[in-house]
């Protein structure tokens, strides 16, 4: 039985960066061989905070980018689109690029080997600081942006003489590649983008890799430059590298390419094996032990490559420029470290038993393409994965055992049920993991912290006891959880996931994040007028609707004892209470602030001036969040029997604007689920105190809900049903 520890495969990576220095604020280092892979990072993910680097982290792969596109190339090549030796001129009109030198003359094969001798667009034109003279433009004021379109006119301006005639020398050359992404769009009639993502990313299951263009995707991490001894942070500049250069990807990612393009060599047709070896011959990789390529641009330098005796593939990444001596020292100590490596050098798992040093609920497990687009689960721990051939209906669950004598149940069909007390009775105790397939399955855990996965279909969950988690590998933004008395109910709306039943489950984990359901579930047993007590005071505090994640929070505190007076106490110890109410507010100004919020009107001159002297006389022990209370209650409050005509009427007139704000409130939060803030901010201050204000913010608030609710840029939703009653109903 072969025992699994990701210690020691991690301990030569990690030993790599702690030895390493340099200036570089983050350091990534990937490792894969034998059907293993190791990610670790260390730094921090931005200059000036304490958010450590994480091996996840998506980075700039820069001229990396030559091998997709290469790649892409000599697929097109084997279904015939063109020959490498045809000209690109007979590929693609040029004659929007005249100018170009060689530009008419030039073969496929030369631009793939950067033998065509076309001058190259950033190194052959050098400006101040030895600064590429087209990068100039992005130290502007604001920066202008940098593209193909920008880097095609600015090369044609140059009117520079060819470096060489194509064919008569080698020297390396960006602008191949830019018109090789221009003569990919050509041929294929699809963004380069778009070509990458169905020929590579798809396939290859490089889930957080993309061509963004201009833009830079989420979880990117933070890149520098250093000008003028200044250290400034360039991730968003707005430069697009293209075919050459403009990928984004992790360490992970950019291993399972490498292992599908040079060890498996799965990824290019075996007729055009020839041609790929050329293009590494060309950039200095061919040769030797090890193929590969680097990149630097703006802000990363990075490193991925094959040990070819071994199969070992490294990455490597640095989140600062111009530091090539410091990336070749780090590659150097990683590439030492790791190929002399007792654990490393036979990584080979095979297909005996399997015994985990941890538990089966640590276990993360998801089914991914290989590199041939065949499926392997892909199993994690702590940065390290394992690779095993086969769908996951297939896995076979008897070969794997786990330290704490927890067991991993894995449905073989749709419609599965599995109770851990009925069906595995001697791992009550342990930290279990079941996981669904397709169909509506029944997964209930026992007394361990249990992790569970219904898969597609509408699936009954149930933690039983522990702390359980639900785990989802999609979006937070495509679910609505809905949380009532007559249960809570996770919601895919996609369609792909279903609707699945939770029963004692205490956290949601998500591609994405994190929920913790136990406080949320809270609600279910808070009276409807301690929620309406909560609207309340978001209004009058901040004259905003609640987000439902705040209104869920409080909810579930008051069900757990905490008070509407406690909770307008805490309120006040909120950041957004400090930004709405500085320091130094006169206690005047406040009530004036707050009188508007609830009210929409300036307090009468009489209890205004009481409230006043009361909040200035700290020996009265009276608070602003008592006042807060009190124009609440007297807000809500009947006009006393003696009452004036005039009072009594602007007593009514005081009820009911507050009533249809509670009402803006609810719809918000409670029924639409919605957290946005500034959507909360909004539709509160559409209204006026008219009806037809008070009907105009509802408009608005399902204007917002058909946003959230789309299947591209949607929110996570969290809607209250059967404690607060559809205000518009």
């Amino acid at each position: 039985m072969t025992m699994i520890d990701p210690s020691p495969f991690l301990a030569p990576l990690e030993t790599a960066i702690a030895n390493f220095e340099g200036p570089a604020p983050a350091a990534l280092v990937g490792v894969a061989r034998g059907g293993l892979s190791a990610q670790t990072a260390a730094g921090v993910k931005t200059v000036g905070q304490d958010a450590p680097a994480e091996a996840d982290a998506k980075f700039h792969i820069a001229s990396q980018t030559k091998m997709m596109t290469a790649a892409v190339v000599l697929q097109l090549a084997a279904e015939g689109r063109f020959s490498l030796d045809d000209k690109l001129s007979d590929v693609m009109d040029v004659s929007p690029l005249a100018g170009i030198a060689n530009i008419e003359t030039a073969t496929m094969h030369q631009l793939l080997t950067h033998s065509s001798g076309i001058p190259d667009y950033v190194s052959d034109f050098i400006g101040e600081a030895g600064i590429p003279a087209l990068w100039m433009r992005l130290l502007m004021n604001p920066p202008q942006k940098v593209s193909v379109d920008e880097a095609i006119e600015f090369l044609i301006a140059q009117n520079a003489p060819a470096e060489f005639e194509p064919g008569q020398s080698t020297e390396y050359c960006n602008t191949g590649f830019l018109l090789f992404q221009l003569a990919i769009e050509h041929v294929t009639g699809q963004p380069l983008a778009e070509v990458f993502q169905n020929r590579i990313f798809d396939p290859l299951g490089m889930n957080d890799t993309s061509f963004p263009g201009i833009g830079r995707p989420d979880g990117i991490i933070s890149s520098y430059n250093t000008m003028a001894g200044q250290l400034f942070d360039v991730t968003h500049l707005p430069i697009d590298d293209a075919g050459d250069g403009g990928v984004v990807s992790t360490t992970a990612d950019m291993i399972k390419f490498m292992q599908a393009l040079v060890v498996d060599r799965t990824l290019v047709p075996e007729s055009q094996l020839d041609g790929l070896g050329h293009f590494f011959d060309a950039v200095g990789f061919g040769q030797g032990d090890f193929v590969g390529h680097n990149g630097g641009t703006v802000g990363t330098t990075s490193v991925t490559v094959v040990h070819m005796p071994t199969g070992t593939v490294i990455s490597v990444a640095l989140t600062h420029a111009d530091q090539n001596q410091n990336l070749s020292s780090l590659f150097e100590q990683v590439k030492n470290n790791v190929l002399s490596d007792e654990g490393w050098s036979n990584p080979d798992i095979g297909d005996g038993p399997l015994e985990f040093a941890f538990t089966a609920a640590d276990l993360g497990i998801s089914e991914a393409p290989g590199s041939d687009a065949t499926p392997q689960v892909q199993l994690d721990m702590d940065g390290v994965s394992l690779f095993l051939d086969g769908p996951l209906a297939e896995l076979d669950t008897g070969n794997l055992t786990f330290s704490d004598g927890s067991i991993l149940f894995v449905a073989e069909h749709s419609a599965a049920q599995f109770s851990v007390a009925q069906h595995a009775a001697e791992a009550m105790s342990a930290d279990n993991q079941l996981i669904g397939q397709s169909g509506n399955n029944l997964l209930i855990g026992a007394h361990g912290n249990d992790a569970l996965s219904g898969g597609a279909g509408d699936d009954w969950l149930d933690g039983a006891g522990g702390h359980d988690v639900a785990r989802y590998d999609a979006d937070q933004s495509q679910f609505t959880l809905t949380i009532g008395r007559d249960g809570t109910v996770l919601m895919d709306r996609s369609g792909v996931l279903g609707a699945d039943k939770l029963i004692s489950i205490e956290q949601l984990d998500f591609a994405t994040g994190s929920i913790d359901v136990q406080a949320l579930e809270g609600l279910a047993n808070v009276p409807a007028s301690d929620l309406l007590g909560i609207i309340e005071l978001y209004t009058a505090y901040f004259n905003r609707a609640p987000d439902a994640a705040g209104l869920a929070f409080w909810g579930a505190a008051m069900a757990n004892g905490t008070t509407l007076a406690d909770a307008a106490a805490l309120f006040m110890d909120q950041d957004e209470t400090r930004a709405a109410y500085p320091d130094g507010l006169s206690n005047e100004a406040f009530a004036d602030a707050v009188y508007q919020n609830v009210l929409g009107r300036m307090p009468d001159t009489e209890g205004k001036a009481f409230w006043v002297e009361v909040l200035d006389d700290a020996a009265s022990g009276v608070g602003r969040d008592h006042f807060i209370l009190a124009v609440l209650d007297g807000a809500k409050a009947a006009a006393p029997p003696d009452a004036s005509a005039e009072f009594a009427a602007q007593q009514m007139i005081d009820q009911a604007y507050l009533e249809h704000k509670t009402d803006i409130g609810a719809y918000f939060a409670a029924t639409r689920g919605m957290s946005e803030l500034s959507g909360a901010k909004t539709v509160m201050e559409i209204f006026d105190g008219s009806l037809s204000s008070l009907n105009a913010a509802r408009v608005e608030i399902d204007a917002l809900y058909e946003s959230a609710v789309a299947a591209e840029g949607g929110a996570f939703l969290v809607p209250i049903v059967g404690i607060l009653d559809d205000p518009f109903l």
